[in-house]
């Protein structure tokens, strides 16, 4: 089964933030219905009852860790003065 790359952030998302709101960017930068994704992934087996990974989750964040890190771009390595590292 291929899992979209909105598919692997939600179980990452998931995982962390469970009692959180949902954020806008699952529509816009992904395209999904969140409520609607969760369901499939239920389904599918990548989440449990609680709305957390399973193993067959954790798996797909683990095989999938490079959509999770093209998320959110590194921040630059600042020094405690403001000024970037060299």
């Amino acid at each position: 089964m291929q899992l979209l790359p909105g598919h692997v952030y939600m179980l990452y998302w998931l995982k962390k933030y469970t009692n959180k709101s949902v954020p806008a960017y699952f529509e816009y930068k992904y395209g999904i219905d969140f409520e609607k994704e969760k369901a499939f992934l239920h389904k599918e087996g990548f989440l449990d009852s609680m709305n957390k990974p399973t193993a067959k989750g954790e798996k797909a964040i683990e095989d999938h860790s490079k959509v999770i890190a093209n998320h959110t771009p590194p921040k630059p390595n600042l020094s405690i003065e403001g000024k970037k590292k060299k």
